[in-house]
């Protein structure tokens, strides 16, 4: 037993779409699996990019879902339509389930079943062998999660192995109802790149980021010499255009697809979450020797970050410009945070963290049989 590794390995997600932190983070984690020879597959609830499709073994089982009642907008949905969709969602559900079960037969024994939500772990325990060790993942900090949230995963406890945490805060709040682990998201190969005086932002453009805040510190830094580029989509960007407007040295640049390049190319990465779970972005800019302003904000900012940038308090944009005048102002600092990025990419290699992903599933089966035997 101690020497086992998973037969198989199945994610459960609700999207695998770019930007975003979970796709970025649980695929990164599968390719580790995948270097050591263990079949890895995604079974993708909703949207699924090209990318995705081309590079990983993907299923959607809930493909067919635009002719039912579960499709996006259904309530705008032409009338005539309707009663349709409603005849036909019960007949969708099942034929889902069966192709579930069977999708989920091709683990066999000793497989390993990673839920990225509540939802999506719900979703997949009707069709999982019993034999798969079943865990739970928490990609946002406990504290932070909605109450309804909160009181999905705490229902789900009771269907896993373990919940997989990523900060000590959430472990701490889950010990007493649940057997959490704390293993951080995988950092990218180490690519440094050729620094500009560049800050970047690199994500979602969504309200809770506070983008703007992001914007006025680099205002307030002054620091004509250096630009601040905006990468990323999502509902704040008609915002943040107006906001940048006549901005010389601020630029929205959209959606990138090669994130690796822009973060080579940048001096600072700059963050201003409400909160976070364990920044996978942060990592990536780590692995290219790319320093972190932030705000220290719920979740695993403080374990992602270490000690390779700066973390400020929440909502302090005082304090965020002043982090990001130092940083740019002082090229030793900057040379000394980058080293530390570096280190910490190393620490959170994929490597070492699928280590601890074995250690964590042999000792899940360690405990079922003693509860065995017991």
């Amino acid at each position: 037993m101690q020497e086992a590794l998973p037969r198989s390995i199945i994610f459960v997600v609700e999207n695998l779409t770019r930007p975003g932190g979970v796709p970025t983070a649980v695929t990164a984690v599968g390719s580790e699996f995948e270097r050591l020879n263990i079949p890895v597959s995604y079974v993708v609830l909703d949207h699924v990019d090209d990318e995705f499709e081309r590079r990983f073994n993907v299923f959607q089982p809930r493909r067919l879902r635009r002719f039912t009642t579960e499709m996006d907008g259904y309530e705008l949905s032409k009338w005539y339509l309707r009663a349709p969709r409603h005849a036909i969602t019960p007949l969708w559900r099942a034929g889902v389930k069966v192709a579930m079960k069977r999708f989920m037969a091709r683990m066999g024994d000793g497989g390993l079943l990673i839920a990225a939500s509540p939802r999506a772990l719900e979703f997949a325990s009707v069709a999982a062998p019993r034999t798969a060790v079943r865990v739970l993942q928490m990609h946002s900090s406990f504290t932070s999660c909605a109450a309804g949230l909160q009181a999905e995963v705490l229902s789900q406890l009771p269907n896993v192995d373990f919940v997989h945490v990523l900060d000590a805060e959430s472990r701490d709040q889950l010990a007493r109802g649940a057997e959490p682990i704390l293993i951080p998201n995988a950092s990218p190969p180490i690519q440094v790149g050729s620094p500009e005086k560049r800050v970047v932002y690199l994500g979602r453009l969504s309200e809770e980021k506070q983008i703007p805040h992001i914007v006025e510190a680099f205002r307030r830094a002054g620091r004509r010499d250096w630009s601040l580029h905006i990468h990323g989509s999502g509902p704040e960007r008609r915002k943040l255009q107006a906001l940048v407007t006549n901005e010389p040295n601020i630029f929205l640049e959209g959606l990138t697809d090669n994130p690796t390049a822009v973060l080579q190319s940048a001096g600072i990465l700059a963050l201003a979450s409400k909160f976070e779970g364990y920044p996978m972005v942060v990592l990536e800019a780590a692995s290219c020797g790319v320093p972190t302003v932030s705000y220290d904000c719920p979740g695993g900012i403080r374990e992602a970050v270490g000690e390779g940038g700066l973390l400020v308090e929440l909502g302090d944009v005082d304090q965020l410009a002043e982090a990001l005048r130092r940083v740019m102002d002082d090229g030793s600092l900057r040379a000394e945070l980058s080293v530390a990025a570096l280190r910490n990419a190393a620490a959170t290699s994929g490597a070492v963290v699928v280590e601890q992903w074995i250690a964590a599933y042999r000792e899940a089966l360690r405990r079922r049989a003693v509860d065995g035997a017991a």
